[in-house]
């Protein structure tokens, strides 16, 4: 991986953490509905393995998020609880 696209997963992680935590659910508690390991879960939730479409699906819908462009976009709104920042 090149430093965009680590910086890259890292946003990935931080934007799921944060859906995550602002419902008030551990990671097994998010990987259940989400159909994935927990381990896993939280490896992509630190940055440290890229999700395919698949999976952010997979967590969206977890999340309860209607669309899973939802997990990435800026606002101020309830679904979008951390910035995402530009990498290039």
């Amino acid at each position: 991986m090149d430093e965009i696209e680590k910086e890259y997963v890292k946003q990935i992680g931080k934007h799921i953490r944060g859906h995550r935590q602002r419902l008030n659910l551990t990671i097994a508690e998010l990987a259940e509905p989400s159909g994935l390991d927990p381990t896993h879960l939280g490896k992509i939730e630190r940055g440290k393995t890229h999700p395919g479409m698949v999976t952010v699906a997979k967590i969206a819908t977890g999340l309860k998020l209607p669309d899973p462009h939802l997990l990435f976009m800026e606002s101020k709104e309830k679904y979008y609880p951390i910035p995402i920042k530009l990498l290039y």
